[in-house]
């Protein structure tokens, strides 16, 4: 991937080297995912099935099965909306950025926020994609910054600038918010942020201007492109400011 001024260093390993896709391509992945939400939550009105009993239950054993099951169930159709946008950038931004190791970041940021919150959370059930939203949202402000890539952190802050309520959410203030899996998750995504620091784009880096392919000017020198010297006719002695 090539910046403007700068490129982006490769290594065995790394995910740096990015192959043009179409955009068909990277939108699967996330519109599918979205999908794949909002029928859970149809057949939920539909059926009457009461999925949030699926969620997690922090301390119990009934409760171990939220963990790989909470993130797909959500409230009401506002708690569904407030997370489906940032569901869909994070997963766009992860199918880019990681085309390789994308499914294994997605499947971790969903259920190890509620692993974690099982141990602590308050007893209640806990529900929704907002574990996975912070997890991702961390990994990528994080891995920005562990990797030096401009990207990762340009990316990671605007999903912070749109999904505006992000940094309160890690605090108690609303009864009826899981803060603990919120909580959780950044603490999952700067782990994984760490892990994960030799996979996916690597450090940017600015070569001088010269080195940059193309970058050399092969036009012909204007006349404020000449030496000094050349623009003045004056001989030794003769110059206004001397004498």
């Amino acid at each position: 991937m090539r910046a403007a001024y700068g490129k982006t260093e490769s290594g065995p390993g790394a995910e740096a080297q990015f192959k043009p896709r179409p955009a068909s391509a990277l939108l699967v992945a996330p519109v599918l995912l979205l999908v794949f939400l909002w029928a859970v939550y149809w057949a939920d009105l539909r059926f009457g099935w009461e999925l949030y009993r699926w969620g997690l239950f922090p301390r119990t054993r009934s409760g171990l099965g939220g963990i790989a099951l909470s993130w797909m169930v959500h409230g009401s159709v506002s708690h569904l909306l407030h997370n489906s946008v940032p569901v869909f950038f994070l997963s766009l931004g992860l199918v880019y950025f990681y085309p390789k190791t994308w499914p294994a970041i997605l499947i971790s940021s969903a259920t190890l926020p509620f692993a974690l919150a099982w141990f602590y959370a308050r007893p209640s059930f806990h529900i929704g994609a907002s574990g996975m939203i912070y997890a991702l949202s961390t990994f990528f402000f994080f891995s920005g910054i562990i990797k030096g890539n401009r990207y990762l952190l340009a990316f990671s802050l605007l999903v912070v600038f749109l999904y505006g309520g992000l940094f309160w959410g890690l605090f108690p203030i609303e009864e009826a918010v899981s803060w603990e899996v919120h909580l959780s998750g950044a603490l999952v995504g700067g782990l994984m942020a760490f892990v994960l620091r030799r996979s996916g784009p690597a450090k940017t880096v600015y070569p001088w201007p010269e080195a940059v392919e193309g970058s050399i000017d092969t036009e012909p020198k204007g006349v404020l492109d000449q030496p000094i010297e050349g623009l003045f006719d004056y001989k030794s002695g003769s110059n206004p400011e001397e004498g």
